[in-house]
């Protein structure tokens, strides 16, 4: 096996062990910057946390989802508890407005089905 193959190996394996974290970066970068009041309005208008995501993010976050690897651990109980620590006044929001809850779980399934669609 040549080192190109085991350079890419190694990336594959450190992308998926990282992808948490990537992960959670982006889902506080796109909800923690905005409030409790603008969120409940995207919640009420059913905006879509993709379309947020500035293009070239969008394309990055693509290239590197094949090395994500499964994609299951990505759940709203998982974006909630990631916004917990960061931001806990959005984490009750979702936690205690089944509305949001509903809608944050859709937009992880439309975010995960960006991110594992052939670019």
């Amino acid at each position: 096996m040549g080192i190109e193959k085991y350079g890419t190996m190694l990336l594959s394996g450190l992308l998926g062990e990282l992808s948490p974290d990537m992960i959670k970066g982006a889902m506080v970068e796109l909800l923690g910057s905005t409030s409790v009041r603008e969120t409940s309005e995207w919640v009420e208008k059913d905006f879509s946390l993709w379309e947020r995501v500035p293009p070239n993010a969008q394309q990055r976050l693509k290239k590197f989802a094949h090395h994500f690897g499964n994609l299951d651990w990505l759940t709203a109980e998982w974006v909630i508890e990631a916004l917990r620590e960061d931001r806990p006044a959005l984490a009750s929001l979702f936690l205690g407005w089944k509305k949001a809850r509903n809608w944050l779980a859709r937009q992880i399934i439309i975010i995960k089905r960006e991110l594992l669609e052939e670019s």
